[in-house]
């Protein structure tokens, strides 16, 4: 994949790494990484550390000069850290981004990772690749290139951000014909939080869709697929409901649709401002058909009084047969937020979602927040939960959570 990235009739297969590819000085540093950056799998310890002393010292006996044993063992080391920052963090947040591009210190370092972040995605296995996480990793690329250049000081604080999303967003209300005490009678209900996390578009979009709905105490559901961001998204803006999340994940992973991301968001009315990022089976944005099919189900599942979850009958894949990949749950504090991390790694399989909000459900734990990634036939999700009185969860509550879904995901894996 390295190679392919400098050969001019591959060029279309990967346009903006064959033009980064033309750009770095030496290409040879960039093999060596992609040679060394796994070498030490299964040794026991951190593989990448491992690596990373195992190819200076490589280096070193060949008589290569500092800063291509610098640069490679840091590449080798650090090889899985923009993948992790583009699909476990929410790269809107400036504080992600200054926190990354410390790390990476410079230019050179960024360009390099960026091209075997993505080789290494693809020779993974070539079903990880998708238009979304090309969406994500150009994101994570540009914004950290401009912290590089212009420095911290330079970046739009969280407060600009807001500020300038709700500017542009009011403008656009406005000349819709959309009403100014509406809008920010709205808006006195949505945290800073949802400001941050969404674009001007998206705003503009929720923002109509329940201004038009009134004091209609309906679920209201919609679907747009934005083929240059690489998915489809899913607005989903209703009162209390008594499991939602799991209605919902039920419904999405019964049509087989992959959700990519999670941005779970509650009013100061109790009402679910919810979007999802979905993919179809063939990892593109949904076709009309699909949003249709979609809508239809999640309204009846949304509008039902008793809901019981229809079974997901789709086999598992054939390769995760052979992958004996262990259930690891973790939790972590998160302070600023006062939220509870769960870090949950396991074997992909159909329901894995929906069972995972069942069981959140019985254990009376409310989902924040979700980061959702699939490494081969490993899923690696991160999920920011707080219990009923919106509070970091207790280690009885950890541990509902915890014995549950090992037994689960690990009798039937």
């Amino acid at each position: 994949n390295l190679r392919r990235f400098s050969v001019p009739e591959h060029a279309q297969e990967f346009p903006f790494c064959s033009q980064l590819a033309k750009s770095i000085a030496k290409p040879e540093l960039l093999y060596l990484a992609g040679l060394f950056h796994d070498i030490a799998k299964g040794r026991g310890g951190d593989h990448s550390t491992i690596g990373a002393e195992e190819a200076r010292k490589f280096m070193a006996n060949h008589n290569m000069d500092l800063y291509a044993q610098d640069m490679v063992s840091w590449l080798v080391d650090f090889h899985l850290m923009m993948s992790q920052t583009a699909q476990r963090e929410d790269i809107s947040d400036p504080e992600v981004i200054n926190r990354f591009a410390s790390s990476v210190g410079n230019r050179q370092k960024l360009d390099y990772l960026y091209l075997l972040t993505v080789a290494d995605i693809c020779g993974t296995s070539p079903t990880l690749w998708n238009s979304w996480k090309d969406s994500l990793l150009k994101q994570l690329y540009s914004a950290t290139r401009q912290r590089l250049r212009f420095g911290s000081f330079d970046l739009p604080s969280q407060k600009e951000i807001i500020s300038k999303n709700k500017q542009e967003a009011l403008s656009s209300l406005l000349k819709d014909n959309i009403s100014k005490p509406a809008i920010l009678s709205l808006w006195l209900t949505l945290p800073d939080e949802y400001f941050l996390r969404h674009n001007t578009e998206e705003i503009i979009w929720h923002s109509k869709i329940i201004i038009q709905a009134g004091d209609m105490d309906t679920p209201q559901v919609d679907i747009r697929s934005y083929p240059d961001a690489g998915s489809s998204s899913l607005f989903l803006y209703t009162p209390h409901i008594n499991g939602l999340f799991h209605r919902t994940m039920s419904v999405l992973e019964k049509l087989q649709l992959t959700i990519t991301d999670a941005r779970i968001i509650t009013s100061a009315d109790d009402f679910a401002i919810n979007t999802y990022h979905l993919l179809n089976s063939g990892n593109t944005p949904l076709h009309k058909e699909q949003i249709d099919k979609t809508l239809h189900a999640l309204n009846i599942a949304m509008n039902a009084s008793t809901w019981e979850p229809d079974e997901i009958t789709v086999s598992p894949p054939r390769r995760l047969k052979h992958f004996d990949i262990k259930t690891r749950i973790s939790f972590e504090l998160d302070e600023v937020n006062q939220n509870t991390i769960m870090e949950l790694v396991t074997a992909d399989r159909p329901g894995l979602l929906s069972s995972t909000a069942q069981t959140l459900n019985r254990c009376g734990i409310l989902l924040k927040n979700a980061k959702i990634a699939t490494y081969g036939s490993q899923a690696e999700d991160y999920l920011y939960l707080t219990n009923s009185n919106n509070m970091p969860l207790n280690s009885q509550q950890q541990d509902c959570i915890k014995k549950d879904l090992i037994t689960l995901f690990d009798e039937t894996n």
